[in-house]
């Protein structure tokens, strides 16, 4: 398969743990922050100026809750509980695309069941190590 073309479905993302898509997403999303560093001295004329700073970079997905789940929301509450370092990937899997790997830990389990909808269950997670971009082979 080459890699996809015009406008990417949001659908085709997916949050990976290891190898395992967690199943019956809903949403999705990372982000990069970049926070620069401030500079100014003698000779800048008094100009503050930017200089690079440091990286951070989260993830979160709302997911449909099923017990029966092939990777969800037992296995997510088990690794915020004990505080497990996570691999994760945010990827369409498709060849020719990028996909952004790292790992996290989950600061965010949240778990939530109203009358006559479905049950969701959301998650967050921050970096624990630095966030890489490769393209899928």
């Amino acid at each position: 398969m080459a890699q996809t073309a015009g406008i990417v479905n949001g659908t085709d993302f997916g949050l990976y743990i290891g190898v395992s898509k967690i199943a019956n997403a809903k949403t999705g999303s990372i982000s990069v922050t970049h926070s620069p560093r401030s500079s100014v001295n003698k000779d800048t004329g008094g100009w503050e100026l930017a200089r690079p700073g440091s990286l951070k970079w989260t993830v979160s997905q709302d997911t449909e809750f099923a017990f029966d789940a092939a990777y969800g929301a037992e296995d997510l509450i088990e690794a915020i509980l004990a505080c497990t370092k996570l691999t994760v990937k945010f990827s369409t899997e498709n060849i020719g695309d990028f996909r952004l790997t790292g790992d996290i830990y989950l600061t965010d389990f949240s778990l939530s069941a109203d009358a006559e909808a479905d049950t969701t269950f959301s998650i967050s997670g921050t970096a624990a190590s630095a966030l890489t971009k490769e393209i899928i082979a």
